[in-house]
């Protein structure tokens, strides 16, 4: 063990001592995915916690005597609201794929990565450049999918198909949003020229047969490459969540109480018409925050029989994605779920 090894188990023991005598059982590091560090010559405007400096930034909070980590949500964000609070409920952010596990992986050329960081240009040191990551970030992951359908192995394909079929009831309807959005230029469904795209989903917030077999004849290549992306971006988290295991880490989610636009879309039928959530008035905030998100109709709360309805289904089913890939979860503004 060298002697910044030895520093470093020394000072994580006196803190954690000092935690002890406080009280004190979780210290956590709080960080969202686009202010990770980047490396020079591979910062691609956004950091992401899957990348190799990444995850030396987690060993660092580790060595400092942090035990919890806090990401912010890590949804799929819209070209023109990077706002993570805003972000997707089911899909994980794309944007927060770690490009250079893909160049280890073979399905991303180095001199794509070296290309993305070199015509970000300048910018402002050290600040995420959103617009920029959008569009370099997502074509450079068009070309990693192509790299996976090309050249993927069988026990790979195997585990994409696993992972299609586990997680379709929401990949169907996500992608089919994001396959529309391109079609019409248009992230904003009710921008879109054919308001009937809007009810493909019924009651159950699932596409019926005859619309299923029509939206995936119709945009196949779109979904495919979607379903694809979310594997990569699902198998980048497992991956860290077991290495955050294994220094000693508990992974913490952030369950944000507002939508995306393609979760309104989806879910339509959930929310009271006319109303719109925000923050009640405070100390700081003496006129309340308008945030504008919907509202859940708390007729829907229960069936008539006394069993969970169909706004509980859809919580729990959100809580339960949340499990899956963390350790705990943190709600953002819970009054959104209790009495908005």
């Amino acid at each position: 063990m060298g002697d910044n090894d030895t520093f470093t188990t020394v000072y994580r023991q006196h803190v954690e001592a000092a935690l002890h005598r406080l009280g004190i059982r979780v210290l956590v590091f709080a960080l969202q995915d686009p202010s990770f560090p980047a490396l020079p010559g591979a910062d691609t405007g956004r950091g992401s916690p899957y990348s190799a400096v990444g995850l030396r930034l987690l060993r660092f909070a580790r060595a400092l005597g942090f035990n919890a980590v806090q990401f912010g949500p890590q949804g799929e964000t819209s070209r023109g609201n990077a706002s993570p609070y805003d972000s997707t409920i089911f899909s994980r952010s794309t944007l927060s794929i770690a490009h250079d596990r893909l160049v280890d992986e073979g399905l991303l050329r180095p001199e794509t990565l070296e290309r993305i960081a070199r015509q970000r240009g300048e910018g402002t040191p050290m600040r995420t450049q959103y617009t920029y990551a959008v569009t370099a970030r997502r074509a450079a992951l068009t070309e990693a999918a192509a790299a996976f359908q090309g050249q993927a192995s069988d026990p790979e394909r195997e585990a994409l198909r696993r992972f299609r079929e586990a997680h379709w009831s929401w990949l169907a309807s996500d992608a089919l949003y994001e396959a529309l959005a391109e079609t019409y230029g248009e992230e904003d469904s009710q921008r879109w020229p054919h308001r009937h795209v809007g009810q493909l989903f019924g009651a159950t917030h699932a596409l019926a047969p005859a619309q299923s077999l029509l939206a995936t004849r119709a945009h196949a290549p779109r979904l495919d490459r979607y379903v694809c992306l979310q594997y990569f971006a699902h198998r980048q988290h497992a991956s860290l969540r077991s290495a955050c295991h294994r220094l000693g880490l508990t992974l913490y989610g952030d369950m944000a109480i507002g939508m995306s636009l393609r979760d309104v879309w989806r879910y339509r039928t959930l929310f009271l018409d006319g109303y719109a959530l925000g923050a009640p008035p405070s100390r700081t905030n003496p006129c309340g925050q308008p945030w504008g998100y919907p509202v859940l109709d708390p007729k829907q709360y229960q069936d008539t029989d006394g069993r969970p309805g169909p706004i509980r289904r859809f919580v729990a089913a959100r809580i339960d994605k949340m499990l899956d890939a963390y350790d705990g979860v943190r709600i953002d503004h819970p009054h959104g779920l209790v009495c908005p």
